[in-house]
């Protein structure tokens, strides 16, 4: 699974390949390229299709290699097919395969490890430098031929063995990663797809910049995202394969190609696909942002015992999506996802609430857009002590009077609070307006207890506290300016009176 990044566009690479007896190949591997050499994919026609890797060793280098990683370690006498095909192309080299072996079940190889163990067999040797050669493919059955093993384990050391002489020492042993590694300098090959008991790994020739790797892993919220899902048929016959995609949430289509089958947009159905074929499907999503519009009034009154809490944002948490993709044939079914991060998006918060017992009578005024906030409250409130009926016991309460408002915009870093707290009366009134290019918050309030106010914007701050009977307005404003090198306006007010 490959991820190719650029600009805000995301792109994922799935291959899934059909096999014989159970399906799909369960293998990983890697391409690489380097100033010593290159292994890469190429359409050139193959024993059992029309695409296989290329590997190439330059002058100055020494081997090439490609490691084939299991996504679940599996004993190696549980192989009961081992066969791939090669044609040499140029210079003096030998193909050999190594295969990386855990003793401990740890799911690791360390050459240190006396559990651990290598297993190498020569595959294939040529001279193409003395005595050219037809260029032409031989298919190697890699259980006719003999190999070695090394270890810091001597009872586990051997060489020239056949394969049930390897099994006898390392058969127990658990396969963790195999290369196939061209030795040899200025020497290249093509090798055909490699197949392990019921399992087949096709090197699939997708398009360059499809192989490349990134490591962001993080788009923003309405970017497009584009999957690129690789399917083949590694069967001996004919067959239909069936790829389903499962769609992040929050996700659209924005286009595909091809189009999925009639009546669905994430099913793509490949009748009767000839063997070794395979093709490429182009998904483009686009991730919503998430839009919400919410207008709304009320009114309530009354005497008891009151504890409101509004809290509105339009910030976006970062979160994770994943996208999922089934393939299926022959009865078998698997399938993989490739997971991204969508960044947070800085927004606007307001939250307002009040608490108390007694007389109470309120009116508000809400106005929520995903990139904006606008809403007016008024309250009126007087404590006084309460009757709470319940069904077998009647508890008294008293409680005083107290509010809090906060705005808070992460795009222009201003943050407005005022709480008022013990208050035995207290009226207050505030509009709020929160959008990417202004900050507003203005309060009024007649009260008898205890308040305290604290704005800060650009980098000022203005507060106060006060304890009695007050008149508190306090008003506060920030703008961002379009004008380039222009200081925003800021408007900081406050009037206590006792």
């Amino acid at each position: 699974m490959v991820i190719v990044v650029s600009m805000i566009v995301a792109i994922f690479v799935i291959i899934l390949a059909l096999s014989p007896g159970q399906g799909m190949t369960d293998y990983d591997y890697r391409y690489s390229k380097a100033p010593s050499g290159v292994v890469e994919p190429t359409t050139v026609d193959s024993l059992h299709g029309s695409s296989s890797a290329y590997f190439c060793v330059r002058n100055d280098g020494r081997s090439k290699s490609i490691s084939l990683i299991p996504f679940e370690p599996f004993a190696l006498h549980e192989i009961g097919r081992f066969d791939l095909g090669v044609m040499p192309l140029s210079g003096a080299a030998e193909l050999e395969i190594e295969i990386h072996l855990d003793g401990n079940n740890d799911g690791k190889y360390s050459s240190s490890r006396p559990e651990d163990a290598r297993l190498i067999i020569s595959a294939a040797r040529w001279d193409m430098t003395r005595k050219p050669a037809l260029r032409e493919w031989t298919e190697l059955n890699l259980m006719e031929m003999t190999g070695r093993t090394l270890s810091k384990d001597p009872a586990l050391v051997g060489k020239g063995l056949s394969w049930s002489g390897l099994l006898d020492r390392v058969g127990q042993l658990e396969v963790v990663k195999i290369y196939l590694r061209l030795r040899g300098a200025n020497s290249s090959c093509l090798v055909d797809r490699v197949r392990m008991g019921e399992e087949v790994v096709s090197f699939e020739a997708m398009e360059r910049e499809a192989i490349k790797r990134s490591k962001q892993r993080t788009y923003g919220a309405g970017s497009t995202m584009t999957y690129y899902i690789v399917y083949a048929n590694n069967r001996e016959d004919p067959g239909d394969v069936t790829v389903t995609e499962h769609y992040p949430a929050g996700a659209g289509l924005v286009e595909a190609d091809p189009s999925p089958d009639p009546g669905t947009n994430n099913r793509w159905t490949f009748r009767d696909l000839p063997p070794g074929q395979h093709g490429r499907i182009t998904v483009k999503l686009r991730m919503s942002k998430g839009y919400a519009e919410v207008d709304g009034d009320g009114q309530v009154s009354g005497t008891g015992m009151v504890s409101v809490r509004r809290s509105l944002t339009t910030r976006k948490d970062s979160h994770l999506v994943k996208n999922q993709v089934t393939v299926s044939g022959g009865g078998i079914n698997r399938t993989a996802s490739a997971p991204a991060r969508i960044r947070s998006i800085p927004g606007h918060t307001l939250l307002m609430k009040e608490s108390g017992t007694g007389d109470y009578r309120s009116e508000e005024e809400l106005h929520y857009l995903g990139t904006s906030i606008r809403a007016s409250r008024s309250f009126v409130a007087r404590s006084s002590p309460i009757v709470l009926n319940l069904t077998r016991r009647r508890i008294d309460l008293s409680s005083p009077w107290s509010s809090e408002t906060y705005a808070g915009n992460d795009r222009m870093s201003d943050e407005f609070l005022q709480r008022h707290h013990y208050c035995p009366r207290l009226n207050l009134s505030s509009r709020a307006e929160l959008r990417s290019s202004k900050s507003m918050l203005e309060i009024q309030s007649n009260m008898s207890g205890l308040a305290f106010s604290r704005t800060s914007a650009e980098g000022r701050m203005l507060g106060f506290f006060g304890i009695g009977d007050l008149n508190i307005s306090t008003r506060a404003e920030a703008r961002k300016s379009s004008k380039k090198g222009r200081k925003p306006p800021l408007d900081l007010g406050c009037l206590c009176q006792r």
